[in-house]
């Protein structure tokens, strides 16, 4: 399955042109980063259309078409998760939002409980607790997403995953945290991985499970225009 996927939810954008088997694997043709210097909205729309030519595509060549979803920056989730459901509209392809949260989870090496950690601006973090299997691929969330003071964090997460188990943090946003306390293991502290992200989703579809990762933005938390905050639905993969 050939899937072009980005993600548009931290500082630095991410696309990759991937091959999916559908069994939440993925191997990367080519991935490109944006400087994080300019817009999203400036990077991706040419870097696509690039990356494409480059390999002698066009749209309809591919297979799916997948985003992250957040949660992160409204703007950024809102520019990659329009520009994919345009693109696969009009190559009429199938398209699928996939969350930032999780692909950052897949990259944790496994067995455990994971918890990738994304700047949610304003002085705080996004945060949620994700099991990891052996071999990677979709982990399951265990928690809903949860917005932290970086203080306040380690102590959340170990008070969610209970004495017993480690907890493995990474992400983006891992510099933000203050010093280290015992207990707590060092994931990977790159953007989301389009090659993780074109697996998850690839996962997905071959299951006819479209409607669990829907093209919207995951904020995380309402805007601030909006009071009220109502926490997602986790999202958790099948049983094979």
């Amino acid at each position: 399955m050939l899937v072009l996927a980005w993600d548009t939810s931290s500082g630095v954008a991410s696309l990759g042109l991937c091959r999916a088997d559908g069994l939440g694997r993925a191997q990367a043709l080519e991935i490109v980063h944006g400087d994080g210097l300019g817009s999203h909205s400036s990077f991706l729309p040419p870097a696509v259309k690039a990356l494409l030519g480059r390999h002698g595509l066009t749209p309809s060549g591919l297979d799916l078409v997948a985003a992250g979803r957040g949660p992160g920056s409204f703007t950024g989730l809102r520019t990659g998760l329009a520009l994919a459901k345009g693109l696969a509209m009009g190559a009429g392809k199938p398209v699928l939002g996939v969350p930032s949260l999780a692909v950052l989870a897949g990259a944790f090496p496994g067995p455990g409980l994971v918890a990738p950690l994304v700047d949610a601006r304003h002085g705080e973090l996004f945060a949620a607790l994700f099991r990891q299997g052996q071999g990677g691929g979709c982990p399951e969330q265990v928690s809903d997403i949860l917005v932290l003071r970086p203080d306040l964090a380690m102590p959340a997460l170990r008070e969610l995953a209970g004495p017993a188990e480690e907890v493995a943090i990474g992400g983006p946003a891992l510099g933000l945290l203050p010093p280290l306390a015992q207990g707590f293991a060092l994931g990977p502290a790159a953007p989301p991985d389009p090659a993780i992200l074109a697996a998850q989703a690839a996962f997905f579809l071959a299951r006819g499970l479209e409607a669990e990762c829907p093209a919207v933005p995951l904020y995380g938390r309402s805007p601030d225009i909006f009071k009220k905050w109502v926490p997602p639905a986790r999202l958790s993969p099948p049983a094979v």
